[in-house]
């Protein structure tokens, strides 16, 4: 499964998240419980795991996306290979005719070195993807609720972290709600003051969700009663 897949399967499942929330949610459940009945050391202590949460997922939908374009370019500039070849070594591994590319085949000393090095990028991004499915459980609701976050934040910061959260934009190549290049500096600046107010937001969220689900154990007990 490429990059590609995943972001088809999330979109797939991702009308259902709102069913099936985010399992941070379940850690942020232990921590309160865990924290001795002091409530502002928890919410601090969730504040900073949710932050710890925020950086974890935009390195994961975005971190490799910058390694896998610079692959990309070296591939579609080597001179031994074709664009088409090019795009089925980068996607498929495929030349276009049903026939692999195998980098033995090439004799380009920088599209072989790309094709291996894309590959160990490919299967490191499948490891970071697989790893956070088992630290956090299913990415769509993850991903719901970084949109949630983001619309939350609006504006032009809103749209910044909406493409590097959500749609696995790397920082730098984000732009403005316009489409207008920013600088590195600015997007950077957006992203720290909106992660902030996403990590606000996810905190008031848990909260929400945690008293409706106590309210309704309480209006079951009852009505058991």
């Amino acid at each position: 499964m490429n990059t590609q897949d995943i972001r088809k399967e999330q979109e797939q499942v991702l009308a259902h998240a709102a069913e099936r929330p985010s399992e941070l949610f379940g850690l942020l459940d232990y921590i309160f419980d865990h924290a001795n009945g002091d409530i502002d050391e928890a919410e601090a202590m969730i504040l900073d795991e949710i932050k710890r949460w925020l950086r974890d997922m935009g390195k994961t939908i975005a971190g490799k996306k910058v390694q896998l374009k610079k692959l990309k370019e070296q591939l579609l500039s080597a001179p031994t290979l074709t664009p088409v070849e090019a795009y089925y070594a980068m996607n498929s591994g495929g030349s276009g005719k049903g026939e692999r590319v195998q980098s033995s085949h090439i004799s380009d000393p920088t599209a072989k070195a790309a094709i291996g090095a894309l590959d160990y990028i490919i299967r490191i991004w499948r490891d970071d993807y697989r790893k956070l499915l088992k630290k956090y459980g299913t990415l769509a609701g993850d991903i719901y609720l970084l949109e949630m976050a983001a619309d939350y934040v609006g504006g032009e910061q809103g749209a910044v972290v909406r493409q590097i959260y959500v749609d696995g934009v790397f920082w730098k190549d984000a732009v403005g709600p316009n489409g207008e290049v920013l600088s590195w500096q600015v997007i950077r600046k957006m992203e720290r003051q909106a992660q902030a107010e996403m990590a606000e937001f996810i905190l008031k969220y848990w909260k929400t969700q945690r008293e409706e689900n106590e309210e309704g154990m309480q209006d079951g007990t009852e009505k058991v009663v």
